[in-house]
Protein backbone atom coordinates (compact mmCIF):
# COMPACT_ATOMS: atom_id res chain seq x y z
CA UNK A 1 0.00 0.00 0.00
CA UNK A 2 3.16 2.53 -0.18
CA UNK A 3 1.50 4.55 -3.09
CA UNK A 4 -1.57 4.81 -1.34
CA UNK A 5 -0.04 5.59 2.15
CA UNK A 6 2.14 8.39 0.95
CA UNK A 7 -1.10 10.14 -0.57
CA UNK A 8 -2.62 9.74 3.34
CA UNK A 9 0.22 11.14 4.39
CA UNK A 10 -0.35 14.28 3.18
CA UNK A 11 -3.65 14.17 3.77
CA UNK A 12 -2.52 13.79 7.44
CA UNK A 13 -0.36 16.84 7.27
CA UNK A 14 -3.04 18.52 6.46
CA UNK A 15 -5.34 17.63 8.86
CA UNK A 16 -2.16 18.04 11.68
CA UNK A 17 -2.50 21.79 10.18
CA UNK A 18 -5.87 22.67 11.00
CA UNK A 19 -5.01 21.32 14.49
CA UNK A 20 -2.51 24.10 14.98
CA UNK A 21 -3.95 26.80 13.02
CA UNK A 22 -7.72 26.35 12.90
CA UNK A 23 -8.55 24.02 15.89
CA UNK A 24 -12.45 24.84 15.21
CA UNK A 25 -12.48 23.18 11.77
CA UNK A 26 -10.17 20.42 12.86
CA UNK A 27 -12.56 19.93 15.53
CA UNK A 28 -15.46 19.22 13.71
CA UNK A 29 -13.53 17.12 10.89
CA UNK A 30 -12.02 14.88 13.52
CA UNK A 31 -15.41 14.34 14.51
CA UNK A 32 -16.90 13.56 11.98
CA UNK A 33 -14.31 11.04 11.46
CA UNK A 34 -14.37 9.05 14.53
CA UNK A 35 -18.17 9.27 13.96
CA UNK A 36 -17.89 7.84 10.61
CA UNK A 37 -15.12 4.80 11.69
CA UNK A 38 -15.96 4.47 15.31
CA UNK A 39 -14.30 0.99 17.17
CA UNK A 40 -13.01 0.14 13.45
CA UNK A 41 -10.10 3.10 13.94
CA UNK A 42 -7.71 0.88 14.40
CA UNK A 43 -8.21 -0.80 11.39
CA UNK A 44 -6.60 1.61 9.58
CA UNK A 45 -3.02 1.69 11.68
CA UNK A 46 -1.09 -0.16 9.48
CA UNK A 47 -2.49 2.08 6.48
CA UNK A 48 -2.46 5.58 7.95
CA UNK A 49 -0.54 5.55 10.77
CA UNK A 50 -0.11 9.14 11.37
CA UNK A 51 -4.01 9.46 11.74
CA UNK A 52 -3.46 8.50 15.40
CA UNK A 53 -1.61 11.56 15.93
CA UNK A 54 -4.65 13.89 13.83
CA UNK A 55 -6.81 11.67 16.09
CA UNK A 56 -4.50 11.88 19.60
CA UNK A 57 -6.59 13.30 22.75
CA UNK A 58 -9.91 13.40 20.18
CA UNK A 59 -10.42 9.44 20.06
CA UNK A 60 -10.58 7.21 23.33
CA UNK A 61 -6.89 5.39 23.17
CA UNK A 62 -8.33 2.13 23.33
CA UNK A 63 -10.05 2.97 19.70
CA UNK A 64 -6.84 4.20 17.89
CA UNK A 65 -4.41 1.08 19.44
CA UNK A 66 -7.07 -1.64 18.31
CA UNK A 67 -4.49 -4.10 16.30
CA UNK A 68 -4.86 -4.87 13.07
CA UNK A 69 -1.76 -6.13 10.63
CA UNK A 70 -1.43 -7.61 7.21
CA UNK A 71 0.08 -10.92 8.13
CA UNK A 72 -3.61 -11.71 9.88
CA UNK A 73 -5.80 -10.86 6.82
CA UNK A 74 -8.48 -12.88 5.67
CA UNK A 75 -11.19 -11.86 3.02
CA UNK A 76 -13.73 -10.93 5.64
CA UNK A 77 -10.81 -8.43 7.05
CA UNK A 78 -10.13 -7.11 4.01
CA UNK A 79 -13.30 -5.93 3.06
CA UNK A 80 -13.82 -4.45 6.66
CA UNK A 81 -10.72 -2.53 5.83
CA UNK A 82 -11.68 -1.46 2.37
CA UNK A 83 -15.19 -0.38 3.68
CA UNK A 84 -13.04 1.67 6.64
CA UNK A 85 -11.10 3.24 4.23
CA UNK A 86 -13.79 4.18 2.34
CA UNK A 87 -15.65 5.91 5.03
CA UNK A 88 -12.54 7.51 6.07
CA UNK A 89 -11.68 8.98 2.61
CA UNK A 90 -15.34 10.09 2.29
CA UNK A 91 -15.07 12.18 5.49
CA UNK A 92 -11.32 14.07 3.90
CA UNK A 93 -13.72 14.59 0.28
CA UNK A 94 -16.42 16.17 1.36
CA UNK A 95 -14.44 18.66 3.22
CA UNK A 96 -11.60 18.93 0.92
CA UNK A 97 -13.46 18.49 -2.27
CA UNK A 98 -12.69 18.08 -4.96
CA UNK A 99 -10.03 15.53 -3.17
CA UNK A 100 -7.34 14.79 -5.94
CA UNK A 101 -5.32 11.63 -5.26
CA UNK A 102 -2.59 11.18 -7.63
CA UNK A 103 -1.03 7.86 -7.56
CA UNK A 104 2.92 7.75 -9.83
CA UNK A 105 4.06 4.23 -11.13
CA UNK A 106 1.17 2.05 -11.02
CA UNK A 107 2.77 -0.40 -13.36
CA UNK A 108 4.52 -1.11 -10.06
CA UNK A 109 1.44 -1.65 -8.03
CA UNK A 110 0.67 -4.85 -6.15
CA UNK A 111 -2.53 -6.07 -6.42
CA UNK A 112 -4.14 -5.40 -2.71
CA UNK A 113 -3.30 -1.80 -4.03
CA UNK A 114 -4.94 -2.00 -6.91
CA UNK A 115 -8.10 -3.15 -5.07
CA UNK A 116 -7.91 -0.77 -2.71
CA UNK A 117 -8.19 1.99 -4.74
CA UNK A 118 -11.14 0.26 -7.54
CA UNK A 119 -12.67 -0.07 -3.65
CA UNK A 120 -12.47 3.87 -3.61
CA UNK A 121 -13.77 4.36 -7.20
CA UNK A 122 -16.84 1.98 -7.12
CA UNK A 123 -18.08 3.92 -3.72
CA UNK A 124 -21.56 5.50 -4.94
CA UNK A 125 -21.35 7.55 -2.12
CA UNK A 126 -18.09 9.50 -2.69
CA UNK A 127 -18.57 12.12 -5.44
CA UNK A 128 -15.80 14.32 -4.50
CA UNK A 129 -12.52 11.95 -4.76
CA UNK A 130 -10.91 12.17 -8.11
CA UNK A 131 -8.11 9.56 -9.00
CA UNK A 132 -4.96 10.62 -11.00
CA UNK A 133 -2.95 7.24 -12.13
CA UNK A 134 0.27 7.12 -14.15
CA UNK A 135 1.93 4.41 -15.48
CA UNK A 136 4.40 3.47 -18.13
CA UNK A 137 2.23 1.78 -21.32
CA UNK A 138 5.32 -0.07 -22.63
CA UNK A 139 5.22 -2.00 -18.89
CA UNK A 140 1.92 -3.35 -19.44
CA UNK A 141 0.26 -5.87 -21.23
CA UNK A 142 -2.90 -8.31 -21.29
CA UNK A 143 -1.19 -10.69 -18.92
CA UNK A 144 0.04 -7.44 -15.78
CA UNK A 145 -2.75 -7.21 -13.36
CA UNK A 146 -2.78 -3.45 -14.20
CA UNK A 147 -4.54 -4.13 -17.47
CA UNK A 148 -7.01 -6.22 -15.67
CA UNK A 149 -7.77 -3.36 -13.32
CA UNK A 150 -7.84 -0.92 -15.93
CA UNK A 151 -10.29 -2.53 -17.62
CA UNK A 152 -12.40 -3.34 -14.99
CA UNK A 153 -12.62 0.46 -13.79
CA UNK A 154 -13.51 1.29 -17.51
CA UNK A 155 -16.67 -1.21 -17.43
CA UNK A 156 -18.15 -0.24 -14.22
CA UNK A 157 -17.98 3.35 -15.87
CA UNK A 158 -19.95 2.53 -18.64
CA UNK A 159 -22.66 0.74 -16.49
CA UNK A 160 -26.26 2.04 -15.64
CA UNK A 161 -26.17 4.06 -12.00
CA UNK A 162 -22.30 3.56 -12.27
CA UNK A 163 -20.49 5.72 -8.74
CA UNK A 164 -17.51 6.79 -11.35
CA UNK A 165 -18.62 10.15 -13.82
CA UNK A 166 -15.97 9.17 -16.46
CA UNK A 167 -12.93 7.58 -16.64
CA UNK A 168 -10.08 9.39 -19.28
CA UNK A 169 -7.54 8.09 -20.79
CA UNK A 170 -4.24 10.40 -21.71
CA UNK A 171 -1.17 9.54 -23.37
CA UNK A 172 1.88 11.53 -22.82
CA UNK A 173 4.11 11.42 -25.48
CA UNK A 174 7.57 12.67 -25.69
CA UNK A 175 8.21 16.39 -26.64
CA UNK A 176 9.33 17.60 -30.24
CA UNK A 177 12.07 19.66 -31.34
CA UNK A 178 9.83 22.88 -31.16
CA UNK A 179 8.52 22.21 -28.09
CA UNK A 180 12.09 21.23 -26.51
CA UNK A 181 12.99 24.60 -28.13
CA UNK A 182 10.28 26.29 -26.24
CA UNK A 183 11.49 24.92 -23.06
CA UNK A 184 14.86 25.78 -23.02
CA UNK A 185 13.69 29.10 -23.68
CA UNK A 186 12.31 28.90 -20.53
CA UNK A 187 14.74 27.05 -18.98
CA UNK A 188 17.56 29.26 -19.68
CA UNK A 189 15.06 32.70 -19.81
CA UNK A 190 15.99 33.40 -23.54
CA UNK A 191 13.90 34.90 -25.86
CA UNK A 192 16.29 34.70 -28.79
CA UNK A 193 14.67 31.06 -30.94
CA UNK A 194 17.35 31.42 -33.72
CA UNK A 195 19.91 31.38 -31.25
CA UNK A 196 18.36 28.07 -29.14
CA UNK A 197 17.33 26.17 -31.81
CA UNK A 198 20.72 24.10 -32.56
CA UNK A 199 21.02 23.34 -29.37
CA UNK A 200 17.37 22.25 -28.81
CA UNK A 201 18.15 20.07 -32.09
CA UNK A 202 20.88 18.22 -30.36
CA UNK A 203 18.85 18.12 -26.87
CA UNK A 204 16.01 16.54 -28.50
CA UNK A 205 18.48 13.86 -30.75
CA UNK A 206 20.02 13.19 -27.34
CA UNK A 207 17.29 12.47 -25.29
CA UNK A 208 14.43 11.67 -28.04
CA UNK A 209 12.21 14.95 -26.10
CA UNK A 210 11.69 12.92 -22.70
CA UNK A 211 11.51 15.56 -20.53
CA UNK A 212 12.95 13.64 -17.43
CA UNK A 213 16.14 13.17 -19.72
CA UNK A 214 15.94 16.17 -21.04
CA UNK A 215 16.84 17.78 -17.56
CA UNK A 216 19.35 14.91 -17.26
CA UNK A 217 21.20 15.92 -20.54
CA UNK A 218 21.26 19.78 -19.62
CA UNK A 219 22.80 18.96 -15.87
CA UNK A 220 25.59 16.79 -17.68
CA UNK A 221 26.36 20.17 -20.13
CA UNK A 222 26.45 22.08 -16.98
CA UNK A 223 28.60 19.81 -14.81
CA UNK A 224 31.52 19.19 -17.88
CA UNK A 225 31.26 22.82 -18.34
CA UNK A 226 29.66 22.91 -22.13
CA UNK A 227 27.03 25.11 -20.53
CA UNK A 228 27.80 28.27 -18.31
CA UNK A 229 26.49 31.71 -17.11
CA UNK A 230 28.56 34.33 -18.24
CA UNK A 231 28.45 37.36 -15.43
CA UNK A 232 29.65 39.23 -18.40
CA UNK A 233 26.96 39.13 -19.83
CA UNK A 234 24.03 37.76 -17.49
CA UNK A 235 23.04 34.94 -19.39
CA UNK A 236 23.62 31.39 -20.26
CA UNK A 237 26.39 30.93 -23.34
CA UNK A 238 27.34 27.42 -25.06
CA UNK A 239 28.98 26.53 -27.79
CA UNK A 240 26.63 24.23 -30.25
CA UNK A 241 30.09 22.90 -32.10
CA UNK A 242 31.43 21.64 -28.49
CA UNK A 243 28.05 19.89 -27.38
CA UNK A 244 27.78 17.94 -30.98
CA UNK A 245 31.10 16.73 -30.34
CA UNK A 246 31.66 15.89 -27.15
CA UNK A 247 28.03 14.07 -26.21
CA UNK A 248 28.30 11.30 -27.52
CA UNK A 249 25.51 10.12 -29.94
CA UNK A 250 25.80 6.51 -28.99
CA UNK A 251 25.27 8.12 -24.94
CA UNK A 252 22.11 6.19 -23.95
CA UNK A 253 19.06 7.75 -21.17
CA UNK A 254 20.71 4.91 -18.54
CA UNK A 255 24.20 6.89 -19.07
CA UNK A 256 22.20 10.13 -18.78
CA UNK A 257 20.46 9.16 -15.58
CA UNK A 258 23.53 7.59 -14.07
CA UNK A 259 25.17 10.60 -14.71
CA UNK A 260 22.99 12.24 -12.21
CA UNK A 261 24.61 9.96 -9.49
CA UNK A 262 27.95 11.58 -10.55
CA UNK A 263 27.28 14.62 -9.14
CA UNK A 264 27.22 13.76 -5.25
CA UNK A 265 30.51 12.16 -3.76
CA UNK A 266 31.39 8.40 -3.59
CA UNK A 267 30.46 7.92 -0.39
CA UNK A 268 26.95 9.44 -0.81
CA UNK A 269 26.21 6.87 -4.36
CA UNK A 270 27.19 4.12 -1.89
CA UNK A 271 24.69 5.07 0.60
CA UNK A 272 22.24 5.91 -2.54
CA UNK A 273 22.83 2.22 -3.69
CA UNK A 274 22.03 1.23 -0.40
CA UNK A 275 18.72 2.99 0.05
CA UNK A 276 17.51 1.67 -3.32
CA UNK A 277 17.04 -1.57 -2.16
CA UNK A 278 14.54 -0.23 0.30
CA UNK A 279 11.96 0.84 -2.39
CA UNK A 280 10.19 4.14 -4.33
CA UNK A 281 10.16 5.44 -0.53
CA UNK A 282 11.72 5.10 2.81
CA UNK A 283 11.53 6.70 5.79
CA UNK A 284 14.95 7.62 7.43
CA UNK A 285 15.01 5.49 10.36
CA UNK A 286 14.51 2.38 8.71
CA UNK A 287 16.92 3.36 6.66
CA UNK A 288 19.20 4.78 9.14
CA UNK A 289 18.66 0.74 11.10
CA UNK A 290 19.41 -1.04 7.96
CA UNK A 291 22.51 1.20 7.22
CA UNK A 292 23.74 0.84 10.70
CA UNK A 293 23.45 -2.97 10.35
CA UNK A 294 25.57 -3.20 6.67
CA UNK A 295 28.61 -1.47 8.97
CA UNK A 296 31.69 -1.98 6.44
CA UNK A 297 29.60 -1.29 3.40
CA UNK A 298 31.73 0.83 0.85
CA UNK A 299 35.27 1.96 2.13
CA UNK A 300 33.84 5.53 2.88
CA UNK A 301 30.08 4.75 4.02
CA UNK A 302 30.91 6.25 7.75
CA UNK A 303 31.48 9.86 5.90
CA UNK A 304 27.72 9.50 4.83
CA UNK A 305 25.91 8.33 7.79
CA UNK A 306 24.47 11.40 9.08
CA UNK A 307 21.80 13.51 7.69
CA UNK A 308 23.72 15.50 5.27
CA UNK A 309 24.14 12.85 2.82
CA UNK A 310 19.71 13.72 2.57
CA UNK A 311 20.29 17.33 1.76
CA UNK A 312 22.65 16.95 -0.64
CA UNK A 313 20.77 14.16 -2.40
CA UNK A 314 17.51 16.36 -1.99
CA UNK A 315 19.69 19.48 -3.71
CA UNK A 316 21.18 17.50 -6.41
CA UNK A 317 17.44 16.04 -7.55
CA UNK A 318 17.96 12.74 -6.96
CA UNK A 319 15.28 12.42 -3.98
CA UNK A 320 12.30 14.29 -3.02
CA UNK A 321 10.94 14.76 0.86
CA UNK A 322 7.66 13.75 1.51
CA UNK A 323 7.76 14.87 5.05
CA UNK A 324 10.69 15.42 8.10
CA UNK A 325 11.89 11.33 7.82
CA UNK A 326 10.53 9.86 4.98
CA UNK A 327 11.80 10.42 1.26
CA UNK A 328 11.45 9.04 -2.40
CA UNK A 329 12.74 8.86 -5.80
CA UNK A 330 12.93 11.70 -7.96
CA UNK A 331 12.41 9.33 -10.70
CA UNK A 332 11.89 5.33 -10.73
CA UNK A 333 15.16 5.47 -13.04
CA UNK A 334 16.93 7.35 -10.96
CA UNK A 335 16.50 4.65 -8.04
CA UNK A 336 17.21 1.96 -11.04
CA UNK A 337 20.52 3.83 -11.55
CA UNK A 338 21.39 3.56 -8.11
CA UNK A 339 20.11 0.30 -7.78
CA UNK A 340 22.81 -1.03 -10.74
CA UNK A 341 25.73 0.42 -8.67
CA UNK A 342 25.48 -2.64 -6.62
CA UNK A 343 27.22 -5.64 -8.00
CA UNK A 344 25.72 -8.90 -8.02
CA UNK A 345 27.81 -10.75 -5.64
CA UNK A 346 27.41 -8.00 -2.72
CA UNK A 347 23.76 -7.75 -3.03
CA UNK A 348 22.77 -11.25 -1.45
CA UNK A 349 24.57 -9.54 1.78
CA UNK A 350 23.38 -6.61 2.07
CA UNK A 351 19.39 -7.40 1.57
CA UNK A 352 20.42 -10.16 4.19
CA UNK A 353 21.15 -6.92 6.08
CA UNK A 354 18.31 -4.82 5.79
CA UNK A 355 16.05 -7.85 6.42
CA UNK A 356 17.62 -8.20 9.87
Amino acid sequence: YSGIKNACLQICGELLYLKTHDSERSTAINSEIIKALGSELGLLNDLVPELQDVLSGVAEQEILSAEWTPSRVTQSSTTMLHNTFRRFIRCIASNFAPLVMTLDDLHRADGDSLELVEALLSDSENSGLIVVGTFRSEEVDEAHILDGFIKRVKAMSTTKDSPLSHVTDMFLDNFSEDQVKHILMVLLNMDDQEKIAKLASICHKRTLGNMFHLDCFMRKLRRDGLLQFSFRTFSWEWDDAAILSLSSAEENVVDLVTNRLLEVPESIRRRLAFAACLGSSFDTDTEQLSWSNAAGFGEDGQSASDDAWLEVSEKSGILESINANQYRWAHDQVQEAAFSLLSKEELPSIETRIGR
